[in-house]
């Protein structure tokens, strides 16, 4: 199960997202969105991309396709290690 953490600019009822990420032309309006939904979490929240896809209508194609787009723009990163012999992707 990948696990997808986020980070915050602000602490409160609000994030600040960069101008930066969400006028990216690399990026579909889904991916943007991801990115705003992704960061309006809590920061300790820890989550997978099984969860993702519950959380709103698109469905897997199009979560699975946000995130390949945000890690190819560098927005997103998976790291994999080794526990007890099965790959763990973080």
């Amino acid at each position: 199960m990948t696990a997808i953490r986020s980070v915050r600019a602000a602490e409160g009822k609000f994030v600040q997202i960069s101008n930066a990420a969400l006028q990216d032309s690399r990026l579909s309006l889904s991916a943007r969105g991801l990115i705003a939904f992704v960061l309006s979490l809590p920061p300790d929240k820890t989550f997978s991309a099984a969860w993702l896809e519950t959380q709103v209508p698109d469905g897997r194609r199009e979560i699975r396709s946000a995130l390949r787009e945000l890690q190819a723009a560098g927005y997103h990163r998976r790291t994999r290690s080794s526990k007890g012999g099965t790959w763990i992707w973080d």
